[in-house]
């Protein structure tokens, strides 16, 4: 398990995150390259893209609290 780090910043790039190859793929098909283009998509937001399923999202979620972000919380309905 990796142990917590200081907070990234929005301008990282994705692959401090060490995410799986295939999700970091994945994300830079839709245009995500930086910590701060994910961290303002929602779980839903990511569920919908092509080949991201929840595996994948737990991972990201992992990664992002490891570095002391998050994604962007639900809209109200």
């Amino acid at each position: 398990m990796n142990a917590p780090v200081a907070a990234i910043k929005s301008d990282a790039p994705l692959d401090l995150l060490d995410l799986n190859f295939r999700v970091t793929n994945r994300l830079a098909s839709a245009g995500i390259f930086r910590v701060g283009d994910l961290c303002v998509c929602s779980a839903s937001d990511l569920l919908k893209m092509p080949g991201f399923g929840v595996k994948s999202l737990q991972e990201v979620e992992r990664s992002l609290q490891r570095a002391g972000r998050s994604l962007r919380k639900e809209d109200p309905q």
